[in-house]
């Protein structure tokens, strides 16, 4: 999301999947690594652990979308513990459903961390190049069926509040 363009020939998930091997084969190729991926991330990491699980050392899945679909998840209901009414009425309306939709605490500070780390680039994504890459939004492939049991080191930081992607699926 952001300032990167979409490309024609990306068609879904398989396809970004293709770019990271690409590149990883490119970068380092034959040597092990380690994976680091955030929501939708991690399901392309484990389509990575998946295809090249033997060099695969280890895992850190942040906020994990472990199934691909919304509609597929369980998912807690959303809750604000905080909110800083002030700040929510100077809000554009879409901003206060984006912000509204993903922060448990409501203030500037979590706003302008916000800003930085995402919520700035959805209102610059290329939204038709998403909405046609979600229709190919899963692998082709089973990504929970491995070779083998991955017993390397693997680390699952979840959100109890997330309603976006849950814990409970992880």
């Amino acid at each position: 999301m952001g300032k990167t363009k979409g490309e024609d020939w990306i068609k879904g998930t398989d396809d970004y999947l293709k770019i990271i091997i690409d590149f990883a084969e490119k970068i380092i190729p034959n040597e092990s690594f380690i994976i680091v991926g955030e929501s939708y991330g991690c399901y392309l990491a484990r389509g990575l652990i998946k295809k090249k699980q033997n060099l695969t050392d280890g895992v850190l899945f942040l906020v994990p979308a472990i199934l691909t679909y919304e509609e597929q998840r369980v998912l807690p209901e959303p809750i604000i513990l905080v909110k800083d009414e002030n700040l929510v009425s100077k809000l554009s309306p879409f901003e206060r459903e984006i912000f509204e939709d993903v922060a448990t605490v409501i203030n500037l500070k979590v706003l302008e961390r916000g800003n930085e780390e995402g919520i700035s680039r959805i209102t610059i994504a290329d939204m038709i190049f998403l909405e046609k890459v979600r229709e190919n939004h899963a692998f082709s492939f089973n990504v929970n069926l491995l070779n083998e049991r991955f017993a390397k080191p693997s680390l699952f930081l979840l959100g109890r509040q997330d309603s976006n992607v849950g814990y409970r699926d992880a």
